[in-house]
């Protein structure tokens, strides 16, 4: 019983993990598109666009090492 209870929370967490992940892409692919037209000359708002950009890179490598702890818990129950 204990054992399905933790691969339940580790499939949930691996299920909303690859959720948010797909999101951040989405908006990291918006910001890229961004980032490709944006005019360096203003440092006000380009800086406000490198930031953005850069929190959403950080923050979706933070989930990707949640999905990766995740899945790595999920096979060891499986093993188990």
């Amino acid at each position: 019983k204990e054992l399905k209870r933790l691969k339940n929370k580790w499939r949930n967490q691996i299920n909303n993990s690859e959720k948010e992940i797909e999101k951040l892409e989405n908006k990291i692919a918006e910001m890229d598109k961004i980032m490709e037209t944006l005019d360096y000359s203003n440092k006000i708002e380009s800086a406000k666009t490198i930031s953005a950009y850069d929190a959403l890179k950080k923050e979706l490598d933070a989930l990707m090492i949640l999905w990766e702890e995740a899945t790595e818990k999920m096979e060891e129950l499986s093993l188990s």
